[in-house]
This record gives C-alpha cells, structure tokens and sequence, in this order.
C-alpha cells in the first residue's frame, strides 16, 4: 500500500518546489561536484563557538586551493553567532545561496544555524570580484 500522501509529496511535486527537500539534496550534489574540497578533500575538526550551545561540530575541508569550512549545529535548539577560526582567510563566501559571510580578525562570523541546520562557507584570501 502506497501511503495516502503519494499524490501531493512526489518526484513531480517537488521538482517545481525550490524549497522542497530534492531541490535541496540536489543543488548539495551541485555544490559538492564542484567543489574540490568537498568532493576530494582533507577534513580536519576545527573549534566553532556559539554563546547559546556547546552543540555545533565545523570540518575544515581543504583541496585544490579550495577551503571550505561546514558547520552544523547538531542540537535540537538554535545555536546563534556562531563563528569558527578563519585560518588567516580576509573573505568568505556562503557556499548554498553566494552571500558573503563576515570575517572579523581571525574569526569567520558564520551567523545563526537553526536545529540541525547547517552552513558550507569558502574562505577565500582575497576579496571576491564585485557583482
């Protein structure tokens, strides 16, 4: 038996949602793709601070130049301001929606995660070209 939701909750259905969970799956699949650091890179635990919970775990991955640093808040309530230790990077770029992400010192500011939310953000040495 096919559970009665079938009709609305769909391959077809979600394919036109771009906030439905395949349209998510599939542009990580893009974005891992096209990321050396993701697809083929180190990984290596990097301390990430929040003031609300000691519940976000951050992965620096680093290959073919590329840095990439994916935090995630693993608990079950926000975790706010979350920052992470920028490596000596003077940019950063959300890798999900190409926002820029603040780095002040030697911290990047990674922003609010939501329960179980999560953020992948480039570090970049030199300023991004203007858009």
């Amino acid at each position: 038996p096919l559970h009665p939701d079938t009709d609305t909750i769909n391959v077809a259905a979600q394919t036109t949602d771009p906030d439905s969970l395949l349209h998510l799956y599939r542009l990580l699949i893009r974005i891992r793709h096209a990321s050396p650091a993701l697809h083929q890179g180190s990984a290596d635990v990097v301390p990430a601070h929040s003031p609300t919970t000691g519940e976000v775990w951050a992965l620096r991955r680093a290959a073919g130049g590329q840095v990439v640093v994916c935090a995630f808040n693993l608990g079950e309530s926000s975790a706010l301001a979350v920052s992470v230790p920028a490596g000596g990077a003077s940019h950063a770029r959300d890798l999900l929606t190409g926002e820029d992400v603040s780095v002040v010192g030697d911290a990047v500011e990674i922003g609010d995660l939501g329960p179980r939310d999560f953020r992948y953000v480039e570090l970049l040495s030199i300023a991004p070209p203007s858009r």
